[in-house]
């Protein structure tokens, strides 16, 4: 039960510090708000196996539109692609 009340404790305030955060950069979105207009910026991980107990895989994130990339980029988040795909020579070996 203590564990549980820190933890919302900790959320609450993390949540009022970036809106804080925010609000000096004149967004005053609420935190539903937030959470609605970042909920379509997605990060697509495709995974196949292949022959020989190989697995290929391939990470794709969705570029966030002008509302999307407003919120970050006022909290200071840089927007940076992650690794497109895993190079052949880079090929995880999993067992079957």
């Amino acid at each position: 039960m203590a564990s549980h009340l820190f933890v919302n404790a900790l959320a609450h305030h993390v949540v009022h510090a970036l809106r804080q955060g925010l609000k000096r950069k004149g967004i005053t979105y609420s935190w539903r708000s937030i959470r609605d207009r970042m909920l379509t910026w997605v990060r697509l991980t495709t995974v196949m196996w292949m022959e020989a107990g190989k697995v290929w895989s391939q990470r794709q994130e969705v570029d966030p539109n002008n509302k999307q990339a407003r919120v970050p980029a006022a909290a200071g988040v840089r927007f940076r692609r992650h690794r497109q795909s895993s190079p052949p020579d880079r090929e995880k070996t999993v067992p079957c």
